[in-house]
Parts: structure tokens; C-alpha cells; sequence
């Protein structure tokens, strides 16, 4: 885990924020990490708020990919976001739901915060280095900047591919007068193959799924050391398969 800005604490900040992508229907071991990290800050009594990204997934949120994301279609996105809102209210039941085509869309300030930047300073991200850009793109950070103003958000989580969107999001705040959230960012842990857990690529192992110990059991040792802190509270076990059939059964217990 990292917090950016460096220096920066969490204590006493009351309002959490995560935003999901609906994309697909499915939540994976991905979002686990996060997931387990806002289960604490529920029971520390904080203001947990679960941002479903459907206004952000159908213009096509380019954080982590290079390549250009489709756009979808409005119905494909309302199936995926109510599923995935199914889900979140199973693993955070007192967590505070809302989609971002609720708090964005048609929001008066959209105008004046994409006039805060210039088109070099959203084009300066990684992945925009290695491909072109079409515009929607670049309004996307602006868009969950603005969901993080309209809740007040103090905290933001996400994945470390997150961190270029939230500079903006803390740049965007300051404008608006409020004091910018500190930043909550984990790994994006690998999948069942060793590459990027990804939708895209197959390699998931999905929280849904009746199968979670045999694709635990079927990774390789070193994507198991890299997944046990980050989704167990730690295993007693020395010998590799009985690290991963710790591991296996502590999600498995920790869904349920």
C-alpha cells in the first residue's frame, strides 16, 4: 500500500471514497484488496462511499490500458453496474452507494474544471505516450476529480494505476476550496497466468466464483507471496502448499 502524497495520514478523515468500473459485471481478487481495506474503515465508523463509474465506463476510462477503451453502450453499462452493485452491498453492506452519471452528469462545473488544465498536462500519462488519444479520454479524470468534490471525498482508493487521476482530483479540490484527499493506493496484483490480473486477459479469479480454491491452489509460489499480505492477514504455514491452501481457505472464509 502507498499513500500519495508521501507524508500524508488518513487519521481523522472521515468520508472514503472508491470508484468501481463497470466495464464488466464481476468483481475479482483485484478488488478485494481494496475491499478489505474499506472493511476497516467501516468499522472505524468512517463514511464509506463506493462510486460505480457509469457515466466514466461508457466514455471510456483510459487508466492502466494503452490502448484505446471501447464505448459502450448505456444498456451494457447499467446491466454490468447493477450487478456489481449487488455484489458491493453483499462484502460492504453499510457502505454508501452511488454512480457517477448521478453526481457528474450535467454538472456546472465540468466546464470551468477542464479549463484548469491544459491539453499537454492531461496528455502527460504514461500510457498516452504510447498511443493516440481521442478527447473523451481526457475528460475522464476531470469527471471523477468532480465526483470527489461533490462528496467532500477526504480519502480516495484505487489502484496504483490510479495516481495520475487523482493528482488531479487533489489539484481540482484546492480550486473548489477543499482540502485535497489523501490517496490510498495498492498494487494491481497479478492473476492465475503471472500477468496483470485482468478482465481482458482471462487470468481472474472471480469473488463470485465456486471454483476460488482450485485457481488459488493453481498459481505459482511467487504470485502467492505477493497476494498473501495483501489479501489475508497472514499465514502460519512454511511449506508452499500449505501456504497456499492457507491462503485459499482464508479468502474463501473471508467471502462467505
Amino acid at each position: 500500500m502507498k499513500i500519495f502524497p508521501n507524508g500524508q495520514s488518513i487519521i481523522g478523515r472521515k468520508v472514503v471514497k472508491w470508484g468501481i468500473d463497470p466495464t464488466g459485471s464481476r468483481l475479482h481478487l483485484g478488488h478485494f484488496v481494496a475491499i478489505r481495506f474499506l472493511r476497516n474503515m467501516l468499522r472505524e465508523h468512517r463514511d464509506v462511499v463506493v462510486v460505480i463509474g457509469d457515466l466514466t465506463a461508457q466514455i471510456g476510462d483510459p487508466s492502466g490500458v494503452v490502448k484505446e477503451r471501447p464505448m459502450l453502450e448505456r444498456e451494457v453499462v447499467d446491466l454490468n453496474a447493477n450487478l456489481l452493485e449487488s455484489q458491493v452491498k453483499k462484502l460492504l453492506p453499510t457502505a454508501r452507494i452511488v454512480r457517477n452519471r448521478e453526481i457528474s452528469n450535467n454538472d456546472p462545473r465540468l466546464v470551468s474544471a477542464l479549463g484548469q488544465f491544459t491539453a499537454n498536462e492531461l496528455l502527460d500519462r504514461a500510457a498516452f505516450q504510447e498511443r493516440s488519444v481521442r478527447m473523451n479520454e481526457l475528460v475522464v479524470p476531470v469527471i471523477q476529480a468532480l465526483d470527489s468534490i461533490a462528496l467532500e471525498a477526504e480519502v480516495e482508493v484505487g489502484g496504483e494505476d490510479q495516481e495520475f487521476n487523482f493528482s488531479i482530483t487533489r489539484g481540482l479540490q484546492k480550486v473548489w476550496k477543499q482540502e485535497p484527499e489523501v490517496c490510498v493506493l495498492f498494487p494491481l496484483i497479478r492473476g492465475t497466468d503471472g500477468r496483470k490480473m485482468s478482465k481482458s486477459l482471462g487470468n481472474c479469479v472471480w469473488l463470485d466464483a465456486p471454483d476460488i480454491f482450485g485457481k488459488v491452489m493453481s498459481i505459482s509460489d511467487d504470485v502467492m507471496e505477493e497476494w498473501i499480505p495483501l489479501l489475508t492477514d497472514g499465514i502460519g504455514a512454511t511449506h508452499p502448499k500449505k501456504r497456499k491452501e492457507e491462503l485459499a481457505v482464508s479468502v474463501i472464509q473471508q467471502l462467505s
